[in-house]
């Protein structure tokens, strides 16, 4: 069975967005801490059926957190500042070159435009989550592994890693 998940690259709305907002992000980032990358408009929400085929062997499974907050709308301004404090550290077993990351919960599917080199937080929400990855170069999944966890502005190993 075919094992891709085309993710459609950024358009130069999205790009410029994202210039434009860091200055903010570095601002409501906890200090010595790598701003959130993501934003609603460099995420693609799909139908869970359009992710039924990838390998769950390959995902990285996740408990939600059950002190994070739920989203209200897409621009709840408290995800930002804190509502979801918890992240996971997502690497892939084999690392070549770029790849994009998605996740799987019980409500929907989407995932990340931002191309990644290497690994990435990502922040845990109220519900359980899997996460999956795809190769930029042919939308290939990938095996992913969980390197790691912890709490925003709670300091090293993983303060650095870019935050999806």
């Amino acid at each position: 069975m075919d094992k891709r998940f085309s993710v459609p690259t950024r358009g130069m709305f999205a790009i410029v967005a994202d210039i434009l907002i860091r200055p903010l992000m570095w601002f409501v980032t906890p200090y010595g801490e790598s701003p959130q990358l993501t934003h609603f408009w460099n995420n693609i929400r799909v139908a869970r059926s359009a992710v039924n085929h990838l390998e769950a062997y390959a995902m990285v499974a996740c408990e939600g957190d059950p002190r994070a907050k739920p989203r209200h709308r897409r621009l709840d301004i408290r995800f930002h500042l804190g509502a979801w404090p918890r992240y996971i550290v997502i690497e892939p077993v084999e690392w070549k070159n770029v790849w994009y990351i998605g996740w799987i919960t019980a409500d929907g599917a989407g995932a990340s435009q931002i191309p990644i080199r290497g690994r990435v937080r990502m922040l845990i929400g109220p519900e359980d989550v899997a996460f999956f990855g795809v190769r930029e170069s042919d939308y290939e999944q990938i095996e992913l592994q969980k390197a790691g966890e912890g709490v925003r502005g709670g300091g090293r190993p993983f303060r650095r890693v870019p935050l999806h």
